[in-house]
């Protein structure tokens, strides 16, 4: 704490470092500009905020550092604050005063009239009638109501004049108040200006001047805003006379099955729509205001603030301005940018509240550089904040910092493409913010050596489809980011459909990154690698993700995104000596295929899955087998909140086996809930006394370490010899590698049971389990491939047997539920008989893969019995699988634990990493026995979760 609070007070010295004298100007709402009055005595302050800055600009002060001193009150500012060549300057609250620099007027309480006129009440419902108040706005000196622009996609938006009530924005009048109305038909298709709906509602609107559409028309990726043609109640047809973003289409937003496209809309700008408190509407052509305020009767106490917004932007930098602070002070009700400017340098916003804007909070925009944004109060936006700055070709960093703010509520009329904190450039850090509770995105950056860390991020992407709580830029030059120690969690998306909302997404070919000791957890899921090269994932937490943790994807560009990569690398100067050598795996791409996803590396990383989700999604799945694309290394399973300090207070640091686990691999500790989010109180202004919202108990854990109890049952082995339990069909001795021929037509003098010893000697079969198996398909061959000759192959050291010869066999203990025995008998016999039934259906004899399928689909009919696996043997390769209950390991040697030898089922993951009931913690297994018997990389072993036949080699 000692060390930030001494960091921003150097900072703040060093950006105001002057040789002359402070010089304090005081302004105050019941002050005087009149005669030029510099404000210079707090007994005679200036009276607005334009008139103190126009003063402190005079040439004599050129050399001092101009205080701006703000007693407290709302200055109201019906015009943008220019703020312009001028140097060296804080404008902040007097001594902590509460102040408000409001971009609008105030409208007061004696102009909040009863409603008379019977052509409005018809328009209201019956509850709207007895709360709706009215004001004449050219009565309080309001005539300019201005338009506003259409918005969605991400476009800024600008707004017309926006009704606050006591500091909250209210909601223009909408129909449905919550969800949205589907599209049930297009009449003109897909590229038509009408669609249909289903509603009776509208019927009861009456002349409707300026209805505005908003929603999803044709993808849940894009949302529009825009005015309506006409509406037919009658037909209910909605005609359209703005063209939309690709279309429109049917679509229902509360089907949980239509999930592929957008298709539905509300209705906003209606008075007949002004059916609740928080809503307003404004009738433009007689200058009225209806409002239904959140007070219990409906009318505005003298107490009550109630403003309409008036400023455009409401402060804005322009050249020339350099060390200036805003400090301290509440900044609202602006119709587009709160705070915007362009091409900055040495700009301090501290402890400041922004609010009630048209578009985003703050707006810095060109090659700023030194942009300081700390414990500011941001809300009810159209986008939170948005900095540029640093120079990309040359990797000059613009020395930006965001830090210990908090963000909420930034998408409070548009949706798509708004984000908490939006950063483009090079070099820009953000840390210690606390986003949350809005529907867009919190975090996107698009460009360099960017750092995003001990960061809380939750609730956000709310009512979506397909979002992310953080995002990249689609390129492959955007490197050297890092993602780390923060804590994201609950991003969830739209409950009502299957969504796919994400933590992290590095878009199509972001490449480069690093990411890890971070926390995510009860999110959709967790991370998405869009086909990027050369990302490392490493130390992070995945917790109970819905999906799955993490989306492994190939993309492949074709047509225009093709085009685009290829452009967006072409025109950085990759090749330059600047840019390769701090990134030289981007020097050298040109002699790559530079759209496959090489090089990522997720290693590390500690996992906790509730059963039928995956930790890795490969999208498609086959590049699970690619090698150089994602490589997978030593994850670590968490067995649940027992894993954890405080799982219910989100405090995911490790201990039990987790911490074990942790300390036999050198994991690095994530942060606790306290150590991410905003670090100083008070975030905001001093007024506001808002402090830490989200601190939390970590003095003590939720509970002790559980007794792991050993498992008792082991699941039964298959009746086909594996190695596992001693069983053999065959009596041979445990040496060497065995061959039984019962016929053979070519060379009779193979006949009988011996050992191998040509294998052994040629081949190594008395040293490996799969070349002894391999001998018997020789034989086989050798002795003519004949229907009725088949030939076994026993490894001594283990039992393990194979069979060569035609035709697909099963070979079982029984099938309890046709057949039986019943499941739990005491089982001493088996059989091997061939499984006519595939071979007749699914051409098993001479399709391996279809014989072998027919494992678990047996095993499945049986019962899936833990008694009772089924083990299919393809015999013209002498391929097998084991259909059943639990988690097998095989290896053929291991010099530290001998006793992990062959086949053997997994008791002690099934104890400490549910590899039972989890595929991907049984797998993983493999390379924890890998490292276990010596990391010998001749010696691979291979794990197999029999309950679905999956298997994973390591190496």
């Amino acid at each position: 704490m000692l060390l930030v609070l001494l960091s921003a007070c150097l900072t703040i010295l060093h950006l105001h470092h002057v040789t002359g004298t402070d010089v304090h100007f005081y302004v105050s709402p019941s002050g005087s500009d009149d005669n030029n009055n510099e404000g210079l005595n707090i007994t005679q302050p200036c009276k607005t905020l334009k008139h103190a800055i126009y003063m402190a600009k005079d040439n004599k002060y050129s050399n001092d550092l101009k205080i701006i001193e703000l007693l407290g009150g709302y200055y109201d500012v019906s015009g943008t604050v220019y703020i312009n060549d001028i140097h060296n300057m804080i404008i902040r609250a007097y001594n902590k005063q509460e102040v408000h620099v409001v971009g609008g007027k105030r409208i007061p309480s004696s102009a909040f009239k009863p409603i008379t006129d019977q052509n409005i009440l018809s328009k209201l419902s019956a509850s709207a009638r007895q709360h709706v108040r009215m004001v004449h706005l050219p009565d309080v000196g309001i005539t300019k109501y201005s338009n506003m622009t259409t918005y969605g996609g991400g476009s800024s938006r600008t707004a017309g004049m926006e009704i606050s009530f006591n500091g909250q924005a209210m909601r223009l009048a909408q129909w449905p108040n919550k969800g949205y109305i589907g599209i049930t038909a297009t009449p003109d298709g897909l590229n038509g200006n009408t669609f249909k709906y289903n509603s009776t509602v509208p019927k009861s609107w009456l002349h409707e001047t300026d209805p505005w559409i908003q929603g999803f028309l044709r993808f849940l990726w894009r949302d529009e805003a825009f005015p309506i043609g006409n509406i037919n109640t009658n037909t209910m047809t909605i005609t359209l006379d703005h063209k939309t973003y690709r279309g429109v289409v049917t679509g229902s937003w509360n089907n949980p099955k239509h999930t592929g496209s957008g298709g539905f809309f509300k209705i906003f700008n209606i008075l007949s729509g002004l059916d609740e408190a928080g809503e307003y509407y404004i009738d433009k052509e007689h200058g009225n205001l209806y409002i239904w305020v959140p007070n219990t009767d409906g009318n505005v106490k003298s107490t009550d603030v109630v403003y309409g917004s008036m400023s455009h932007n409401c402060i804005q930098f322009n050249s020339g301005a350099k060390n200036v602070t805003l400090q301290d002070f509440t900044l609202e009700s602006c119709r587009k940018y709160g705070i915007t400017g362009g091409s900055l340098h040495d700009i301090n916003l501290l402890n400041l509240e922004v609010k009630n804007t048209g578009s985003a909070a703050i707006h810095i925009t060109s090659d700023s550089r030194n942009i300081h944004i700390s414990q500011c109060l941001i809300h009810d936006c159209d986008g939170g904040i948005e900095l540029t700055g640093g120079n990309r070709r040359t990797l000059e960093s613009s020395g930006s910092i965001m830090e210990d703010n908090e963000i909420y509520r930034f998408t409070r009329a548009g949706i798509v493409g708004l984000e908490g904190i939006y950063v483009t450039g090079v070099g820009q850090i953000l840390r210690n913010n606390h986003i949350y509770g809005g529907r867009g995105k919190a975090i996107f950056i698009a460009g360099n050596d960017m750092i995003i860390e001990n960061n809380l991020i939750h609730d956000v992407c709310e009512g979506r489809y397909s979002c992310s709580a953080m995002l990249t830029s689609q390129d492959l030059t955007t490197r050297g980011n890092v993602f780390r120690s923060n804590i994201i969690h609950d991003i969830r998306g739209l409950e009502i459909r299957h969504t796919d909302c994400s933590g992290l997404i590095l878009d199509y070919h972001s490449s480069g990154y690093l990411i890890y000791n971070n926390v995510f957890y009860n999110n959709d899921v967790d991370l998405r690698l869009q086909g990027g090269r050369d990302n490392r994932v490493t130390d992070n937490i995945f917790y109970n993700a819905t999906v799955y943790n993490i989306a492994a994807i190939r993309r492949i560009s074709h047509g225009n995104e093709a085009a685009n990569m290829e452009h967006r690398l072409k025109n950085m100067p990759y090749h330059s000596s600047v840019w390769a050598l701090r990134y030289p795996e981007l020097s050298v791409i040109d002699s790559k295929n530079y759209s496959l996803p090489e090089d990522n590396e997720i290693a590390g990383n500690i996992v906790y899955l509730t059963g039928d989700e995956k930790f890795i999604s490969y999208q498609p799945s086959d590049i699970e087998s690619l090698e150089g694309y994602y490589q997978i290394t030593n994850t670590g399973y968490s067995s649940g909140p027992s894993d954890h300090f405080n799982v219910k207070n989100g405090d995911f640091r490790v201990k039990c086996s987790a911490a074990e686990w942790a300390n036999a691999n050198k994991f690095s500790e994530v942060p606790s809930p306290n150590e991410v989010g905003p670090r100083n109180s008070p975030v905001g202004p001093s007024y506001l006394h808002h402090g830490r919202i989200h601190t939390v108990d970590t003095s003590s854990s939720s509970s002790a370490c559980p007794t792991k109890t050993p498992v008792r049952t082991t699941p039964v082995g298959s009746y086909l010899p594996d190695g596992s339990d001693g069983h053999k069909i065959f009596n041979v001795s445990n040496e060497g590698c065995w061959l039984v021929v019962t016929k053979c037509t070519k060379h009779s003098g193979y006949v009988g049971t011996y050992r191998d010893m040509f294998g052994e000697r040629f081949k190594h079969a008395g040293e490996s389990e799969e070349m002894c198996f391999r001998r018997a398909v020789r034989e086989w061959h050798d002795c003519g491939k004949h229907t009725s000759e088949p030939v076994a192959a026993i490894y001594g050291p283990t039992g393990a047997t194979t069979f060569a010869g035609d035709g697909c066999f099963i070979a079982e203990y029984g099938c309890p539920n046709h057949g039986g025995p019943a499941d739990g008998h005491a089982i001493t016999t088996g059989k091997i008989y061939r499984d006519e039934t595939a071979e007749k259906q699914y051409n098993a004899s001479t399709n391996e893969t279809n014989c072998l399928s027919q494992a678990l689909t047996r095993w499945k009919y049986c019962g899936s019995s833990p008694n009772h696996p089924v083990t299919m043997i393809y015999r013209p390769t002498g391929a097998i699988r084991t259909a059943g209950a639990g988690c097998w390991i095989h290896t053929d040697v291991c010099p530290s634990h001998p006793e992990y030898v062959s086949m053997f089922y997994d008791a002690w993951g099934s104890t400490n990493r549910n590899t039972d009931s989890i595929q991907s913690a049984c797998l993983n297994q493999a390379e924890y026995y890998w490292h276990l018997c010596g990391s010998d990389k001749d010696s691979p072993v291979t794990a197999y979760y029999r309950p679905t036949t999956a298997s994973k080699t390591f190496p």
